[in-house]
């Protein structure tokens, strides 16, 4: 597992270099630096603008 972000983890299979697994180390730290930033409406947070982008992407899968 390689490190590539704080506390967050990947597995990549080194074959196919598709990620296999992620692990959050602290991730009620994590998820809570996350909710407070949305209760905050921090939109510029790299964490939170990547869940909307995210979001925003699988729902144009569906409705489109």
């Amino acid at each position: 597992m390689q490190l590539v972000e704080d506390d967050i983890y990947l597995r990549v299979n080194p074959d196919t270099q598709q990620i296999v697994s992620a692990t959050i180390m602290n991730a009620s730290q994590y998820l809570g630096r996350l909710a407070h930033a949305f209760a905050l409406k921090e939109f510029d947070d790299p964490d939170v603008r990547f869940f909307l982008e995210r979001r925003i992407e699988s729902l144009a899968k569906v409705k489109i």
